[in-house]
């Protein structure tokens, strides 16, 4: 259980200085400044005369925005573990887990 190279100690460095200031700035006020942010570019989007894409697919896929929201994160983490889906045998192989993995977190498949 160990990895085939040794992390740069910096790394080490960097998430403890991270968490440091995770904790100093509390989560409560993180989720506050995230949500501020979030509300910022929205009203961006808007100016400019543009959509939420995420919010449009669901909305044209007839699927509520939270499982919309729950697949796409599944598939970019999938990607990021070297899932792909360039061969009808890879796209099988990859929505099986990403079906797999949304029932378990108690959301519908997102391919019916």
């Amino acid at each position: 259980n160990q990895t085939p190279w040794t992390p740069p100690i910096s790394l080490f460095y960097a998430m403890r200085e991270s968490l440091r200031i995770m904790q100093d700035e509390g989560l409560e006020n993180i989720i506050a400044r995230h949500y501020q942010m979030m509300k910022a570019v929205r009203a961006g989007v808007q100016a400019l005369g543009l959509q939420p894409v995420v919010e449009n697919e669901a909305i044209n896929q007839a699927k509520e925005l939270h499982a919309h929201w729950a697949h796409l994160i599944i598939h970019g983490t999938l990607h990021l573990l070297g899932f792909d889906h360039e061969t009808a045998d890879l796209a099988t192989n990859m929505e099986t887990k990403e079906t797999q993995i949304l029932s378990q977190l108690g959301y519908p498949d997102p391919y019916m």
